[in-house]
């Protein structure tokens, strides 16, 4: 009996051995093409598709790709290594996840990786365990997390200890059944507060969300009706601070230079909506002044992007302004909480971007940093306009063309926008008026019922030297009377044309050509184009000014104009 027992007993402990000399953790590398798919063993080394079974589980290494998941898939460690990344511009690659779950006990985003779960047609649980990126209550790295959910759908992110109350990185939240939890359920979100400099959260397609309290925001927020990159849908998107907002950055400062909240609503259904029930404490009612911070919003097709303040001790009235406020279409910009227009009385402006839309001031105007006209816009200055710094540029591109989010009508990407000014013009020395040309058919002006007075620089800008040929003339600035010079060029001089200029006004490349500067007691002409040797056509040239939808590095008030 006892050597059936031991001879049993020993047996046993032999197919254990045997078990788990068997088992192993595989360290896997993908090695595959650009854009390929999970369940390709060719795309592993070793030729494996990682995925835990068997006994057997896996440490799995990416970068530089776009992977697609295309089965369920369970490992034990997955590391987003830092290298070229062709996607999206960041730092590591992106694991793409549509109707499949993912897990992994141990995770490591990194800086540029991008972990993206998409419910299209079933629920998906991406589920990342230990966030390597999640410390404290502070989410540190990730280009961005993104979880979208088509209708009727859920989408989870999960991950063992989820509580953010800082956010450092890229969270993008796409449909209304979308979520970000911890390891029992609990929402990660309820307790946000801050998103840092580092930080990009965005809302989108009907992903309604409401603070705890009070909100600050140095980095980038986003409402985004629609998303027509994957999720089909027009819907109101409504981000609600439930207390105070606090906006901190500019664009033109070195450090803190984002702070931006960006509404977008490409219509015709959905708009996009920041509600503050406390106050915005950049907002000083007493002098009636909005400080350093930043929006931009931007309506199409009968939609609105709005933020509306229903808090603090007086109704929301701006009349100067020390902030970057981006308005590209009707229906956009600020509201009070009786609803009206806070920038009815608008008389002082740091940087202001107009496009696509009517504005009228209630009198006299001064810019102390960046007025932008862009094509389809009729601004008119009721009193007198002074530039008292920076630059005056007008466009005929469309500020939907220049900001370039997708949804947004484009053609044509080009239309005529006039400067209506119905008293004096002031261009002191230390300022810049700039005319971007396009054609003889479109093109963006100044007109000036009294006075111009110009002693400032004149710039020049083509977006297309292909369309212009010599013999076309172009009038910009009309007056009953101009007064001055240029600083750059008399009349009867030449001055140079550029592809465009970057955020210190000064020029990009080499000049495309130059034009010749007619200006006398009423009119200031441009004509006779003389292309440079070294360019037929600027197209191929010109930075992107594009707006990537996903992209937090960029803004459309930071860079090339």
């Amino acid at each position: 009996m006892k050597r059936f027992l031991l001879r049993n007993t020993l047996l046993i402990l032999c197919a254990l051995a045997v078990s788990t000399a068997r088992a192993a953790t595989i360290t896997s590398t993908y090695i595959g093409p650009i854009e390929g798919n999970w369940g390709d063993p060719a795309n592993w080394s070793p030729p494996i598709v990682p995925n835990n079974g068997g006994g057997d589980t896996f440490a799995v290494r990416i970068a530089n790709v776009f992977l697609t998941l295309d089965l369920d898939v369970a490992v034990n460690r997955i590391t987003f290594a830092p290298g070229d990344s062709v996607i999206f511009g960041g730092d590591a690659p992106l694991l793409l996840c549509v109707d499949h779950d993912f897990s992994s006990l141990r995770t490591k985003v990194g800086t540029g990786g991008i972990p993206y779960f998409f419910a299209d047609t079933k629920d998906v649980t991406g589920d990342l365990g230990d966030l390597a990126d999640f410390s404290g209550t502070t989410l540190n790295s990730g280009y961005a997390y993104v979880v979208a959910a088509s209708a009727g759908r859920t989408a989870t992110l999960k991950f063992n200890g989820a509580n953010i109350v800082k956010n450092n990185a890229g969270i993008q939240l796409a449909g209304a059944g979308t979520r970000v939890v911890d390891e029992n359920g609990r929402d990660a979100l309820e307790h946000f507060r801050h998103n840092l400099l580092g930080g990009y959260f965005d809302l989108e397609v009907g992903r309604d969300f409401m603070t705890e309290g009070s909100f600050v925001n140095e980095g980038e927020v986003v409402i985004f009706a629609t998303d027509p990159d994957f999720i089909s849908g027009d819907v109101t998107t409504t981000l609600t601070i439930n207390g105070d907002y606090t906006g901190i950055g500019y664009p033109l400062d070195p450090i803190t230079n984002k702070g931006v909240v960006s509404l977008l609503a490409a219509g015709p259904v959905g708009d996009a909506r920041m509600v503050i029930n406390g106050a915005l404490t950049n907002y000083d009612s007493d002098t009636q002044t909005l400080h350093k911070t930043a929006f931009a919003w931007e309506a199409a097709n009968g939609a609105s992007a709005t933020t509306r303040l229903l808090g603090g001790d007086k109704a929301l009235d701006i009349v100067t302004s020390k902030a970057s406020l981006i308005l590209f279409g009707p229906n956009t910009g600020f509201r009070d909480s009786s609803g009206r227009n806070a920038l009815r009385h608008l008389a002082t402006s740091a940087r202001l971007l107009i496009g696509d839309r009517n504005f009228t001031t209630a009198g006299s105007f001064t810019s102390t940093s960046r007025l932008s006209i862009f094509g389809g816009t009729q601004m008119i200055v009721r009193g007198d306009l002074s530039i008292q710094s920076g630059f005056l540029a007008l466009w005929p591109k469309t500020g939907y063309a220049f900001a370039g989010e997708p949804g947004f009508p484009t053609d044509p990407a080009y239309l005529n926008a006039n400067l209506l000014v119905r008293k004096a013009f002031d261009l002191p020395a230390a300022s810049i008026l700039r005319f971007h040309i396009f054609d003889t058919n479109t093109l963006a002006t100044l007109t000036v019922r009294r006075t111009a007075t110009i002693a400032g620089v004149l710039q020049m800008a083509v977006d297309d030297v292909s369309v212009i040929s010599p013999s076309d003339s172009f009038t910009l600035l009309t007056a009953k009377q101009i007064s001055g010079q240029f600083s750059n060029v008399a009349s009867g001089g030449r001055v140079d044309a550029f592809v465009g200029f970057d955020v210190d006004n000064n020029p990009i490349g080499d000049p495309l050509g130059s034009f010749l500067v007619t200006y006398d007691n009423t009119t200031l002409v441009l004509s006779d184009f003389q292309p440079a040797n070294n360019s037929s056509s600027s197209e191929s040239r010109k930075p992107a000014v594009r707006r990537n939808w996903v992209d937090k590095r960029s803004s459309p008030d930071r860079g090339e104009e």
